[in-house]
């Protein structure tokens, strides 16, 4: 503080003091005509060493002005204290505060012995100062342990030789109290990661107890993350696909540590499943050959499959025709469910698919589909007029005949079964429904003068059977003349190739005499032959 007085200027008049070093300042003059002025110390402080001066001046109402010359010498004080870093990093740790805390430093231009006082937390704390300038203080565990967390100042204080008392200060950062306390969010929402959750970036997340830009990380299957801290403690880290298909099946380990500043260390230690095998999921044959027939339709039927047994207790979820249906598990992995009539009468004769869907603990889903086929339509057989005009006579009876017909709604390879007179003979049906069989002439000629009359059935593929009736006449009595016609082109049917020559007809006759014509009808047009001595009648043919 720099001040002085004046005579005979008014109150309030502006004086001004000029440095030599440049520097200027203004004060007012007070009423009794004093006045002053306060210099900074940094402009003190860059005066050198030596004589200085400076000058007032200040002018009354009239303009009248008085100067006034004063110097003064600026003496060289090169005294001074410092305080170290403090515990390796100036922050405190809970684990350093449970230690004497050393607290040193180093004086200049300040005799050895000199008494240094340290000011902590209110405390004072005293040392000597040794022959380099060096000093030191401990401050106890008891008094660390009072220390609130955040900064706090140390005051370091020495009187050096010439009598001045130089001091320093110096920021100590306390973290004794608010640690690190870790904590994670269940990892993947429920603990398990699923085959899903595995083929896409997972993140972990939490919070760390402690403020913004920390360390935590995370060691999992044997790999460390380090995590992102925000600034309100929460933390997250990514884990990539790649590590995620790395993880063993299983309970996994891991460990969340988090490190503040200071030093302090926070760990928690956990665990989670990991489960990317999907359920086992099967569906056994349906209605007992995949085959729903009219009958069966009828029924509720039973869809029923297999699973893991260790999917004990959970549900399967099977869908026909839009419907959905619940089978559990059993103790043996089997489950069932009943499909009643009423949702089976809406299928529509052709394909069909059984969906069932099975859902893990973890997660995971295994769907499976069958196939089946609704054949609701019953077969029809028909027969067609035996040995080409319902009668059989003596001379056909001799020679093996084909008894053929057609079908509906049967599948290629159908069975036709026919009885007649005792014996069976089954056939299949075509690819075009039609069906033949050959009936030898030793059961023929066993047949008795009359109607004869047979039965014929188709079964289906879908096991579905039909029956059906035919008839014709036997009329083998030889003392009538009878004609036959012998098998076509080999089995009664005219291939393209067959039909690109020459069809040929014969057959025999009874009780005719030889040289007797005979004549063939085909098509509108009529061919000749003759009877040989035999009964035979010989080959006529036409061109196709």
């Amino acid at each position: 503080m720099l001040s002085g007085s004046t005579l005979n200027v008014e109150a309030g008049r502006v004086v001004t003091i000029k440095l030599d070093s440049g520097k200027t300042y203004l004060a007012t003059v007070q009423s009794d005509g004093s006045w002053k002025v306060s210099i900074p110390s940094s402009d003190l402080s860059s005066l050198t060493v030596g004589n200085h001066s400076f000058t007032v001046s200040v002018s009354d109402l009239a303009n009248q002005t008085a100067n006034s010359t004063h110097s003064f010498k600026a003496a060289g004080d090169n005294s001074s204290i410092a305080i170290s870093i403090v515990s390796s990093d100036d922050y405190l740790s809970a684990n350093e505060a449970l230690q004497p805390l050393a607290i040193n430093g180093t004086t200049v231009g300040v005799s050895a012995g000199a008494h240094v006082t340290v000011l902590l937390n209110g405390k004072t704390y005293g040392a000597t100062v040794g022959i380099a300038g060096h000093w030191t203080v401990s401050v106890p565990p008891a008094d660390l342990a009072l220390l609130a967390d955040g900064s706090i100042k140390i005051t370091a204080s020495v009187t050096d030789s010439q009598g001045n008392v130089v001091s320093n200060q110096h920021t100590l950062n306390v973290l004794t109290h608010d640690l690190p306390a870790p904590t994670i969010d269940t990892p993947f929402t429920d603990g398990i990661l699923n085959l899903q959750e595995s083929g896409k970036v997972q993140t972990l997340s939490g919070t760390s107890g402690i403020h913004g830009a920390q360390t935590v990380t995370i060691t999992l299957g044997g790999k460390v993350y380090n995590a992102v801290v925000d600034a309100q403690g929460h933390w997250q880290v990514s884990v990539p696909v790649s590590d995620l298909h790395g993880f063993p099946q299983g309970s996994l380990s891991y460990q969340v540590s988090a490190t503040d500043v200071a030093g302090n260390n926070g760990k928690i230690n956990g665990n989670f499943n990991v489960d990317t095998l999907a359920p086992q999921l099967s569906i056994a044959v349906f209605a007992g050959d995949d085959v729903l027939n009219a009958s069966e339709q009828k029924t509720a039927q039973t869809v029923s499959g297999t699973a893991s047994a260790s999917e004990q207790g959970k549900l399967v979820d099977v869908q026909i025709n839009g419907k959905h249906y619940s089978a559990t598990v059993g103790a043996d992995g089997r489950w069932s469910v009943s499909v009643p009539v009423a949702d089976l009468a809406p299928l529509t004769n052709g394909n069909h698919t059984i969906t069932a869907t099975l859902t893990d603990s973890a997660g995971n889903s295994t769907t499976s589909s069958h196939n089946f086929v609704v054949k609701n339509l019953l077969p029809t057989v028909t027969v067609s007029t035996f040995a080409g005009d319902g009668t059989l006579d003596n001379s056909e009876a001799q020679t093996a005949q084909i008894l053929k017909g057609t079908t509906t709604n049967a599948e290629t390879g159908s069975t036709i079964t026919v009885t007649l007179n005792g014996q069976t003979y089954t056939t299949h049906v075509l690819s075009n429904g039609s069906w033949s069989l050959t009936i030898p002439s030793a059961d023929l000629e066993k047949l008795p003068d009359g109607i004869a009359n047979g039965n014929v059935s188709v079964t289906d593929l879908a096991g579905q059977t039909v029956n059906g009736k035919f008839s014709f006449n036997v009329d083998t009595d030889t003392a009538h003349g009878s004609i036959a016609i012998a098998i076509i082109a080999g089995d009664d049917y005219l291939s393209v190739a067959e039909s690109n020559g020459t069809l040929n007809i014969h057959g025999t006759t009874t009780n005719v005499s030889a040289g007797s014509s005979v004549t063939v009808k085909l098509n509108g047009k009529s061919y000749q032959a003759t009877v040989d001595a035999n009964g035979n009648w010989p080959n006529v043919g036409e061109q196709r």
